[in-house]
């Protein structure tokens, strides 16, 4: 039975995928017989790319994508090249894992509540310095040129791409942290040099992930923009909820523009990754040491400790408007306190972060059921997945969610299943699966063997080593891939909106919706709890091997 595993996870991930494609391609091409239009035709991207502003929106997409992983890497790199091993490494890595829990939505949320012209920032500089009265007339949050959407998702996915870079830091042999330093090379150097080469490999697919994500991403933009125009994913989406049904032909079409634009962005890194490796090389060659690098651990420290100072500075801020009262500008803190809108929409907020916990609970529970059935797998047949293999494993992180959730959504229709909580738990699962994976992978195959031999000798069964020794073994990292799942299902907005047809409406979802209400007191509210949900289920994640284990020093 384990054998088919693989094969049940292949169908999950790519059967969605596929037919949303299909059904996404067939509209595009102006084959439409819902609509009574079945002659194959060019009309649908005519008209898409007539209309106005719409060069922009692409440009927009593509470039923001390209610019916040180059950013996130860079820092992240910088950061763990200057301090891995130290004090302030492991600090900074115990203080990141709460800010994994935090949805892009909330952490966009927070930074806006900071940066916008009446935000936090402002207040703290005196009217008598800036002579502001008033809050001032300043495009900060929905510029046009997209500088705050770049600005929020590069202090996100700083935090992710330094949890995976973490993840791939454990599995490189120690000695190669010390060759370079003997050889007289800076710290950072000598790290890019020794040890980036044999990480990068494995981070690939995720930072190719964060690509994907980032020059499509819907939430984030939704809340701080641009609107005029707006990015191309956002435009799809008012195209496909037009009540023109014909538009949804150029929705389509731009849902397919959207899926080319990714994979130009994806391309374009590829290539870059040559050229950086061709120079570095060269640069390697020569003799270069670069032994003078504070500054370069300046500003990798800055970035992410920036991050992740940001976000805990926003939400501290939402905290407060959740519970302001009157709040005058320019004072920073409001004149009295109040837990009335708490108490008025907790009804309501009690139903949809239930109804957030259940889905995610479920989609993380099946999809880490899944990857321990596959890793077993493996083990037991002595094979790792291959290269092929995790392409598709990472697929549906590759390729933007409106090439193919509109296009899924229709097919759902069509079978009846759609706008149900059981849908929306599948859809979840193809987006949580791979991070589960990610997390898991290397403490499954990091158990000493000789532990599950010795098992074997004394005739114990495969499944019987599988529960009584290897799951114990793992229960700290089964929890965090857990804790992970639940955090990346909780974020998931379009997956939620467009299948669950509006009518499973989540914590997520409906904090989005707020961001076009302006009412901060309920913002703060719906953002605070969205991002108090997974944290709490990190705390847990920690918390019960620790307990579990409170004898056994080694497991805790």
């Amino acid at each position: 039975m384990l054998r088919l595993i693989p094969f049940l996870i292949f169908l999950i991930l790519i059967g969605p995928i596929f037919a949303g494609l299909m059904h996404m391609f067939g509209p595009a091409f102006s084959h439409a017989p819902m609509l009574g239009i079945d002659k194959i035709s060019l009309n649908a991207f005519f008209d898409f790319f007539n209309m106005p502003g719409i060069f922009i929106s692409i440009w927009l997409s593509f470039w923001i994508g390209l610019v916040t992983t180059l950013i996130s890497l860079l820092l992240v790199i910088l950061f763990v090249a200057g301090f891995f091993g130290t004090r302030i490494y492991d600090v900074f890595s115990s203080v990141m894992r709460p800010v994994v829990a935090v949805p892009h939505a909330a952490a966009a949320f927070a930074l806006a509540f900071l940066i916008m012209p009446s935000g936090f920032f402002i207040r703290l500089v005196s009217p008598e310095l800036s002579g502001f009265s008033r809050p001032p007339d300043w495009l900060v949050t929905n510029d046009p040129m997209g500088f705050a959407l770049l600005f929020g998702l590069v202090i996100k996915e700083i935090i992710f791409i330094l949890l995976v870079v973490m993840v791939a830091l454990a599995q490189v042999e120690k000695r190669y942290f010390k060759v370079a330093q003997t050889l007289g090379y800076g710290k950072i150097w000598g790290w890019l040099v020794t040890v980036f080469p044999k990480i990068y490999k494995q981070i690939r697919l995720p930072i190719l992930a964060v690509i994907a994500y980032s020059t499509s991403v819907v939430d984030v933009a939704l809340i701080l923009g641009p609107n005029s125009p707006p990015t191309l994913a956002i435009k799809i989406i008012r195209l496909m909820n037009d009540a023109d049904l014909s538009m949804r032909l150029v929705g389509a079409a731009a849902a397919v523009v959207q899926l080319m634009v990714t994979l130009l962005a994806l391309l374009t890194w590829l290539i870059g990754e040559k050229i950086v490796a061709h120079f570095g090389k060269k640069l390697a060659l020569s003799g270069f040491r670069l032994q003078k690098d504070f500054v370069l651990k300046l500003v990798g420290i800055s970035g992410v400790g920036g991050a992740i100072f940001l976000i805990f500075l926003g939400l501290g801020f939402l905290a407060i408007w959740s519970v302001a009262g009157y709040w005058a500008f320019p004072d920073i803190l409001p004149q009295n306190f109040s837990f009335n809108n708490w108490i008025k929409q907790s009804p309501q907020l009690i139903d949809v972060a239930f109804r957030a916990i259940n889905i995610a609970f479920f989609a993380s529970f099946i999809s880490v059921i899944l990857v321990l059935f596959m890793l077993e797998n493996e083990y037991r047949r002595q094979i790792r997945l291959p290269k092929f293999g995790a392409v598709i494993l990472y697929m549906p992180l590759m390729l933007p969610q409106v090439s193919f959730l509109f296009g899924l959504s229709i097919l759902l229709l069509w079978f009846g299943i759609d706008g149900t909580i059981s849908s929306v738990i599948f859809v979840h699962i193809i987006f949580v699966l791979p991070y589960v994976y990610l997390l898991l992978v290397d403490g499954f195959h990091g158990i000493d063997i000789r532990l599950l031999k010795v098992a074997k000798t004394f005739g114990k069964s495969n499944w019987r080593i599988f529960f009584s020794i290897r799951l114990p073994l793992l229960l700290r990292v089964i929890l965090m891939g857990f804790a992970l799942g639940f955090a990346i299902s909780i974020a998931q907005y379009l997956p939620t909106l467009l299948i669950g047809a509006g009518r499973v409406p989540t914590i997520t979802t409906e904090a989005v919706a707020l961001a076009s209400g302006g009412n901060r007191r309920l913002i703060g509210i719906y953002a605070l709890v969205q991002s108090l949900i997974p944290f709490i289920i990190f705390a847990l994640a920690a918390i019960i091997p620790a307990l579990v284990w409170r004898n056994k020093e080694a497991l805790k």
